[in-house]
């Protein structure tokens, strides 16, 4: 009977990715320069821009981590119960899983789409489409123009997400077809898997890691296979008695993998060439990635496994991340990053924004069909940046906001979500009794 390993720690470490995410979009609104890892080519970069504590705007790093938990969580039960040997109990529920996991993700995200292309219409996004953040301008969709034409955008908006990574209403959603696709590729392995040795798995799932790192996809594959890896790693009986050896390695092997780990998730999507420690990683990469490829997404792919692995080897960091506040923001997760979009482009504008003196600034015409030297002049209207003290003010309104809406999404939206996805399953699936295998 193999070990029950708990991963409550798991919803922990994802409740503080959810909230770094939040926080990064934030800077990369109002404080850009702290992307790259200094301000310009020779400067002395600033305290945020230093490995590690730059970590908050590193929006890469904290979205790997949604996608290789996608592989960890998913595999850990057909994982468990095939080391079991309930290999036909382990098949019907990945049956089941492939058609659950789709509504439970799909669902939430049109209801999203919904609320923030009614915010859209109803003018809500104006102020922040008037303001002198590119990252929020740019980001911000405008009104259609007219009432049918609304309901046309809103269907597009709902299907492109799925079919392209996109969505006009909420470009934050970009991600979730790819964490679609992630589940799938988590299910299509361990299906094909299901019954081989333990060993064999590992081997067969590091390949696809491998693979995934060949075939330029480090954002999808290397993440969920590299879950789906530790997943299988963590039940063997060598990992589950670490923790109780007397070894020294037991407190410095950990440490030494989070910290390796969140060094590697530190490196800038920009500009990596301006310091010496960004340079350094850069030219590593070069020498063992594929050409012609993201280097900055490599990187979290290979920090994002190192720092899970340094977790699953450690019972003090498993128990900090499974504190009742971590648990909680872990519930909130999803809801968290569906609905942070909408509300920094309507209520955080608004309260930075809002009360501010606009101006006119003459900008070449957004025209894609002719050339930036034929595009003519047209006046926009611009709101400047706010001042310290606004920030100060706004920020911790717009966090409680945005926690309590996550929070009444959790109690309202995510029951009901379910009750449909479930109720969908049985129409489709028929109910939930064990059938009898026949013979081939």
């Amino acid at each position: 009977m193999t070990c029950q390993r708990d991963i409550k720690w798991a919803d922990g470490l994802r409740g503080i990715a959810s909230v770094l995410i939040v926080a990064g979009h934030i800077i990369r609104a109002f404080a850009p320069d702290l992307v790259k890892p200094t301000s310009g080519d020779q400067e002395r970069p600033s305290v945020s821009q230093l490995p590690f504590i730059r970590l908050p705007v590193q929006g890469p790093a904290w979205v790997a981590v949604f996608f290789l938990l996608t592989g960890y969580v998913n595999a850990m039960k057909p994982i468990r119960q095939a080391r079991d040997g309930n290999t036909d109990v382990a098949l019907s529920n990945l049956a089941r899983s492939t058609f659950r996991r789709t509504g439970r993700l799909v669902l939430p995200p049109t209801i999203a789409t919904i609320g923030s292309w009614a915010l859209c219409q109803l003018g809500a996004y104006d102020i922040g489409g008037q303001s002198d953040s590119a990252w929020m301008r740019n980001s911000t969709p405008t009104p259609s123009t007219s009432f049918v034409g609304a309901f046309l955008d809103l269907f597009h908006g709902i299907f492109i997400t799925w079919s392209e990574g996109s969505n006009q209403y909420d470009p934050i959603q970009w991600t979730l077809t790819f964490l679609l696709k992630g589940s799938f590729m988590v299910f299509i392995a361990l299906l094909a898997t299901i019954y081989a040795k333990p060993v064999y798995r590992m081997l067969i799932v590091g390949g696809l890691f491998m693979y995934s790192w060949q075939a330029k996809d480090p954002l999808v594959g290397m993440n969920v296979f590299a879950g789906t890896f530790l997943a299988e790693f963590s039940l063997l009986p060598w990992t589950l008695r670490y923790p109780s050896t007397r070894t020294a390695s037991r407190i410095f092997l950990p440490l030494i993998l989070v910290l390796t780990g969140l060094y590697f998730c530190s490196y800038p999507e920009e500009r990596a060439e301006w310091t010496s420690w960004s340079f350094f990683l850069l030219r590593i990469a070069e020498a063992i990635v594929p050409s012609g490829v993201e280097i900055w997404r490599y990187w979290p792919a290979i920090g994002v496994p190192l720092l899970t692995l340094g977790i699953i080897l450690s019972p003090p960091l498993q128990k900090l991340l499974s504190t009742r506040p971590l648990l909680w923001l872990g519930s909130i997760s999803y809801p968290l990053y569906l609905i942070h979009g909408p509300l920094l482009h309507s209520l955080l504008s608004w309260m930075l924004f809002g009360f501010s003196t606009p101006y006119h600034l003459k900008v070449a015409e957004k025209d894609p069909s002719s050339s930036s030297s034929q595009r003519e002049l047209v006046t926009e209207i611009r709101r400047p940046m706010p001042r310290l003290w606004m920030y100060i003010l706004a920020l911790p309104v717009f966090w409680y906001f945005l926690l309590t809406c996550a929070n009444a999404w959790l109690v309202f939206v995510e029951p009901w979500c379910a009750k449909v996805t479930a109720r969908l399953e049985e129409k489709v699936c028929g109910s939930n009794e064990r059938k009898v295998l026949l013979p081939v």
